[in-house]
């Protein structure tokens, strides 16, 4: 098997084991389709750095739907592709929910990858802080309380 093969090859194991598949995203999407653009996508950034001589980078998206499809969390993963190292890394990805975003950024190891349901759950917890600070900092309409108690 080719390098390159291999190297894919324990991309998509690594994003299946940690939940960033159509099953695990709850993706309406066939199986394998986001494999399928991961493929497509490592292999012109392959081609093109060893083109180049150079390295180069490229973006892929993945949608997760969770509590039965009532929270889409939009994944996008920035992977470089380094000619003289014949490695494609996974360098960072960003999450976003309803407003929230959080950038993670993975070291060397791309097994520090946090599965998607944890990621998932960190978005939650920040929007349900967002949303309690929302109220709390809530100003009055403008009507002031003690004046219509006065009146009733």
């Amino acid at each position: 098997m080719s390098d390159f093969l291999n190297i894919l090859n324990n991309h998509r194991e690594l994003l299946e084991e940690r939940g960033y598949d159509e099953i695990g995203l709850g993706s309406p999407d066939k199986p394998g389709l986001f494999m399928e653009k991961l493929e497509f996508l490592f292999s012109t950034c392959v081609h093109e750095a060893r083109f180049n001589k150079e390295k180069r980078d490229f973006f892929i998206e993945a949608y997760g739907f969770f509590e039965n499809d009532n929270d889409l969390v939009v994944f996008k993963f920035h992977y470089e592709f380094d000619p003289e190292k014949k490695d494609i890394e996974l360098k960072s990805f960003l999450a976003r929910m309803d407003g929230i975003q959080r950038p993670f950024f993975l070291p060397r190891n791309m097994y520090q990858l946090p599965f998607a349901s944890r990621v998932y759950r960190l978005l939650a917890n920040e929007r349900q802080t967002k949303l309690a600070k929302d109220i709390v900092n809530h100003e009055p309409s403008g009507t002031d309380l003690k004046q219509q108690s006065k009146k009733i």
